[in-house]
């Protein structure tokens, strides 16, 4: 019988990429800016909603484990300023 794996088996350090989708388009890259501080990032925008409300940015970060991924996502995922997180 084979055998079901939970997901994809990922080699720490590595790149991981993040959109962020939220409002306020300066405060949410400011947010971002913050969370990300000490490590090597680089932040894009990359788009904007029809209605204008909704901003995204596409994260790209260096992390060193599972921890610290999951970690920064609960940390930009708890802010209000925040909705999705792809």
């Amino acid at each position: 019988m084979p055998s079901c794996q939970s997901g994809p088996e990922i080699e720490y350090p590595c790149r991981w990429q993040y959109t962020i989708i939220g409002t306020h388009r300066e405060q949410l890259r400011d947010l971002i800016e913050e969370i990300a501080d000490s490590r090597q990032y680089t932040l894009c925008f990359s788009k904007v909603s029809s209605s204008g409300k909704y901003h995204s940015f596409d994260l790209d970060i260096e992390v060193r484990c599972q921890e610290e991924r999951d970690a920064l996502y609960q940390q930009l995922i708890c802010h209000n300023l925040v909705k999705v997180i792809l």
